[in-house]
């Protein structure tokens, strides 16, 4: 179990990107070099340091940063980096001078085998794409090999616009809420209703270790 830090911090911080100078956050806050590679969105309340072991996650920021600033839809160097944090995974907002934004996760080693969980990943969400009208992010490149320049295995996809609900809920009316429900159910719906044949995606959808789109 992890709970969130009440103690945030206010000192301007820069990364190294490819020789530039960008900007590195957390939920807004500046962070220190180091603590991209950490897990930095909470506190454990048992094995402290065994947990927070499991989810440092190294890789090589230029290689980063080179990558993604080369993707054929982006041609634009970075400008700022918010690290987010889930329990499988670190996602990087990565943010271009030319003003689009692309996710970057980094799975955690010793949290989830790169070399399977990636590719899977990576398999549904083509999947999904191809079989329903949900609004899944666009995978623009991938690598479950952390032989890779990067040094482990990432996905970058675009960033889907909008708002998160919890932001909104309160905003909106009981008709509003009534309608974005009923939107959801037709959401599961179309998930309840495509046959997810494990073997059948990840063979099929997958045909290497890495790819770039």
């Amino acid at each position: 179990m992890a709970f969130s830090p009440s103690k945030p911090m206010s000192r301007n911080i820069y990364l190294t990107c490819r020789g530039k100078a960008i900007s590195n956050l957390m939920q807004g806050k500046p962070i220190q070099n180091e603590q991209l590679f950490e897990y930095t969105n909470g506190r454990f309340l048992v094995n402290e340091k065994h947990e927070k072991s499991k989810r440092y996650a190294k890789f090589d920021l230029d290689a980063l940063c080179t990558l993604v600033s080369s993707l054929p839809s982006i041609s634009s160097p970075i400008s700022k980096i918010d690290k987010m944090e889930g329990g499988f995974n670190k996602a990087l907002l990565m943010t271009v001078e030319n003003g689009k934004e692309v996710v970057a996760k980094i799975p955690y080693p010793n949290v989830v085998p790169s070399e399977y969980s990636t590719a899977s990943e990576v398999a549904i969400l083509e999947y999904v794409r191809s079989n329903t009208s949900i609004l899944v992010s666009k995978v623009l490149a991938w690598s479950s090999d952390s032989s890779n320049p990067v040094g482990s295995g990432y996905i970058l996809t675009e960033k889907v616009n909008g708002r998160q609900l919890v932001d909104v809920w309160g905003e909106m009316d009981q008709l509003q809420q009534f309608k974005l429900i009923q939107n959801l159910i037709w959401l599961e719906s179309q998930l309840a209703s495509i046959g997810f044949l494990v073997m059948e995606i990840y063979i099929s959808d997958v045909q290497s270790n890495s790819k770039v789109k």
